[in-house]
Parts: C-alpha cells; sequence; structure tokens
C-alpha cells in the first residue's frame, strides 16, 4: 500500500507539472504517464550501459552508439517549448525506439553466432514497445509496430536459419496480429467515449450557464440536502428558487434553439477552417462567442496555460501577424456564413 501511495503522489506531481502541456481528460493523462515512464526508463537503460561498460554486441549498445540519447532529448525539449504536442512527442518517441530496437535486432542476428537469445530478447522489447501505443490510447501506431517486428522477425530467420526460431515465427505472428486487432478496438471505443463525454461536458456548462445557473449552487444544494436529511418537498423548494417551474416551457424552446445555432455554428467553423483540430475549432467557436480563456478553459476541461497555447498554434495555423487580432480575423473568415 505505501508503494501505490508513493506512486500515486509521483503521478500527482507530473500532473500538476505538466498540467499546460496536455489536455485535462484521462486519455491525455494516461499517455502523460507512458511518455515520462518511457523516457525514464529509456535513460536508465543507457545511464546502465554506459556505466556498466558492457560490449558493443550486448543488448542495448546499440543505442548508445546510434545516439537514441540526442534524439529523444530533442523530443522532449521540443515537448517542453510547446513545438510537440504530448501526442506528437510520444509517438516520435516510439517510432524512434521501434527503428533503433529493429535495427539492433537485424544487427546482432548477423554479427553473432549464437544469436537466437538476441532476437527473443528484441522480440519482447517489441511486444513492451506495441503494449505502450495500446495503453496510450494510439491509432495506426500498434500496427505499425507489430508489422515491423514481424519483418524484422522473418528477416532474422532467413539470416540466421534456425530452427527453433523457424518454428516460433508464425507463433509470434499470429499472436501479435490478434493483440493489434482487439487493441485496436478498444482504442476506437475508448476514444469515442472520450470524445462523447467532451461534448456532453462542454454542452453541461453551456446548458447551465444558459439557464443562469451555476454548477456550484446545484452542488451545494445537494451538500446541504444530505447534511440536513432534507426531504422531498424540502429539496424541490429550493430548486423552485433556483428555476422557476412556470418558464420552464420556455426554458426548454429556448435550451432546442440555441443547441441547433450551436450545432450548425460547429459545422460552419468546421467547414471554414480544416486546417483546425476539433479542440482548436471548438475554441474559435468559444471565442466569436465572447468567451474568455477562463471560461473557455472551464467548458473544455482544459488549464487556462493549455487554450493560451492552443490559441497561439491557431494564429500560426491562420498565418497572423501579431497585430491582427484572432476574434476578428474570424469574424471576417466565416461572417457571411453565421
Amino acid at each position: 500500500m505505501a508503494t501505490f501511495s508513493l506512486f500515486n503522489r509521483f503521478h500527482r506531481k507530473i500532473k500538476s507539472f505538466f498540467g499546460g502541456y496536455i489536455e485535462h481528460n484521462h486519455i491525455d493523462y494516461q499517455r502523460l504517464l507512458v511518455y515520462v515512464y518511457f523516457v525514464i526508463t529509456t535513460y536508465l537503460l543507457i545511464f546502465f550501459t554506459l556505466f556498466k561498460g558492457f560490449s558493443a554486441k550486448t543488448v542495448f549498445s546499440a543505442y548508445i552508439q546510434m545516439g537514441v540519447c540526442i534524439p529523444s532529448l530533442l523530443i522532449f525539449i521540443l515537448f517542453l517549448t510547446h513545438k510537440f504536442t504530448l501526442k506528437q512527442a510520444l509517438c516520435t518517441h516510439l517510432v524512434l525506439c521501434n527503428s533503433f530496437n529493429i535495427f539492433q535486432m537485424i544487427f546482432l542476428a548477423y554479427n553473432n553466432e549464437d544469436n537466437l537469445p538476441f532476437v527473443v530478447v528484441h522480440t519482447v522489447i517489441q511486444t513492451v514497445l506495441l503494449f505502450l501505443s495500446l495503453i496510450s490510447y494510439l491509432k495506426f501506431y500498434p500496427l505499425f509496430i507489430a508489422s515491423s517486428t514481424i519483418i524484422s522477425l522473418w528477416i532474422c530467420c532467413i539470416i540466421t536459419d534456425i530452427p527453433t526460431l523457424n518454428d516460433i515465427f508464425w507463433i509470434i505472428a499470429v499472436f501479435l496480429i490478434i493483440i493489434v486487432l482487439l487493441g485496436n478496438r478498444l482504442v476506437n471505443l475508448i476514444n469515442e467515449l472520450s470524445h462523447t463525454n467532451k461534448q456532453l461536458v462542454a454542452t453541461q456548462y453551456e446548458v447551465f450557464s444558459l439557464l443562469d445557473l451555476d454548477k456550484s449552487a446545484l452542488t451545494s444544494l445537494l451538500e446541504l440536502a444530505e447534511n440536513k436529511k432534507l426531504s422531498s418537498e424540502e429539496i424541490n423548494g429550493l430548486m423552485d428558487g433556483l428555476i422557476d417551474k412556470k418558464n420552464m416551457p420556455d426554458i426548454k424552446q429556448h435550451i432546442s434553439e440555441w443547441y441547433t445555432h450551436s450545432q450548425n455554428k460547429k459545422n460552419i467553423i468546421a467547414q471554414k477552417l480544416p486546417m483546425l483540430s476539433e479542440t482548436q475549432q471548438e475554441i474559435c467557436r468559444l471565442i466569436l462567442e465572447n468567451h474568455s480563456t477562463g471560461n473557455i478553459a472551464k467548458t473544455l476541461g482544459k488549464s487556462p496555460s493549455n487554450i493560451t497555447c492552443q490559441r497561439s498554434k491557431i494564429r500560426a495555423k491562420l498565418h497572423l501577424k501579431k497585430e491582427e487580432d484572432l476574434k476578428t480575423v474570424l469574424q471576417e473568415r466565416i461572417q457571411k456564413r453565421i
């Protein structure tokens, strides 16, 4: 239990430190943890190899020779300077390690007499990379890693001509294909759920704003009802103070009209600004509705620093000059359609 508590504190520190670099949802949080542990493990392996003085033909020495340390450090710096998103940094690091591992597998298979252990070890490493891509909820990358593993293993079979390796090749290939098929299905479901949840959170906040209600008011009402053991009649009475039942038909109609108008805006922005991501299009819509950075962050479940970073990326994609106002440019580009 003490170990789990220590890890949880470490995870909270990571989330707090990198809060401005990620979107505040469970997918980005998971990817952040994978990326941080991935980078730490990579450098620990390099450190271990350097100070143990292993020969050039041991398992991880090719990473040192090919300079995996420098590219991975550059990727991390690009992430910290907002040049790379979390997903871009993680995917690039995965591709980098995948490439080095495959190169090393073929190199050692070709240059060693007793090469079966090397091939097995690197196949295990490839399987670990495959699982890392799956638990990071990445699309296409699991297929890329599995395909490259199967191809490199097939090349090793040709180079070594070891009967045992030839016998297990098809077992490993089928195993990796099954993992990719089932894993991709899971990744698609998780991404769909995350997208739906994001839309529900944004809609929920805007509906509360439309009703001139604050979420904290309803939370306080629920806490009061629980602490004071209020009856259902007393709770209904308090609710009547928040929402006048006589106005409910007008409120429902207002909500329906707002939702239709909101969806129309989203569709128009998506047509006019296809170069922006879905999140960036949503930020543009809220900017056009005069929301502040703080309100946008609260609506989308992100930190204000993340919204500021996204605004900078939007300006870059729209090729705006420093003196140009983002809201004014957005209005000019889509005013005719809204």
